[in-house]
């Protein structure tokens, strides 16, 4: 079998304030921050992994994003999945070490994203607690890791580029795929594990490459519905009211982050249980809700 990433194991994404975000993570998300954390990066703790989100000082974007395999000899495979498509990867002994993980490769998508594919994370001595009580959902039952969740990355071009990428070199497989009904935009939506996706890879003509949500899922609906009063009372500009969507079935609402992109905060996602899996395509993304705020449906 071709060797193939397991998880999104983390994110990394720049904002002008770190401050802003230590709050927004504590006060809204109910995330832990990492003692591993300094005056110049803050690391953000959804489970027991020392950190699945790391922020440095910028404008605001994403910046890197860790793939997660089982071993070193999973690594040594995927890198020559690569290199078998022109694309190099590097190991980074100096930039595993910052990741607190015990091996690294380093390599770019098609589209200029830093793509590490890491095995090894670490696992401090305290566990993870929420100052808020949320449960994450990193992991399900007999699935093992899941990941932190998932995100996605918005491109005008080099679409079926970015497609073979993730899918040949990294191993991805097609959850399902998604347009509007008369064909146009729309994207690829792909999983590494039993969650529904790790990445959705959307077509957006006429904007720069950039991330432009990632999700985390939490135990319960109750838990959804006080992050959304948390998320009002916290002054975060709701992007997307709640609401279930069609493929991943997940609940859930966006709001915008500290960084300006969007943090979906879900409950109920759907698992892929079977190497079976039937592809499909839609043209809706929501069974209902996930409305712009302010913005009136029109009916015909």
């Amino acid at each position: 079998m071709k060797a193939r990433v397991t998880a999104a194991g983390y994110l990394g994404f720049t904002a002008p304030d770190l401050d802003a975000w230590r709050r927004y993570a504590s006060e809204v998300l109910g995330a832990q921050i990492s003692p591993s954390s300094t005056d110049e990066m803050l690391r953000v703790r959804i489970d027991d992994r020392d950190w699945r989100f790391s922020v440095h000082p910028g404008q605001g974007g994403l910046s890197y994003m860790g793939w997660e395999v089982p071993n070193a000899a999973v690594l040594d495979a995927v890198a020559d999945n690569l290199a078998a498509l022109g694309f190099e990867a590097k190991e980074d002994p100096d930039l595993a070490k910052t990741r607190e993980v015990q091996g690294l490769l380093l390599t770019e998508d098609p589209v200029g994203n830093q793509v590490e594919i890491f095995y090894g994370a670490f696992m401090p001595g305290s566990r993870f607690v929420s100052p808020l009580g949320v449960d994450f959902v990193t992991t399900a039952e007999l699935a093992g890791d899941m990941g932190f969740g998932h995100f996605d990355i918005l491109i005008s071009d080099r679409y079926e580029e970015m497609v073979h990428f993730y899918i040949d070199g990294l191993g991805c497989r097609v959850s399902d795929t998604m347009s509007g009904p008369d064909g146009e935009d729309g994207g690829v939506f792909l999983h590494v594990n039993q969650r529904h996706h790790s990445l959705g890879i959307l077509k957006a003509p006429g904007i720069e490459t950039q991330m432009g949500h990632f999700m985390v899922e939490v135990a319960d609906l109750d838990t959804v519905g006080q992050g959304y009063d948390r998320s009002v009372d916290h002054g975060a500009k709701t992007v997307l009211t709640i609401g279930k969507h069609t493929n991943d079935h997940m609940v859930s609402f966006y709001m915008e982050s500290p960084s300006g992109f969007a943090v979906e905060y879900g409950t109920g996602g759907r698992l892929i249980t079977s190497d079976e899996w039937l592809v499909s395509h839609y043209h809706e993304d929501s069974y209902w809700g996930h409305r712009t705020p302010g913005k009136q449906q029109v009916f015909a």
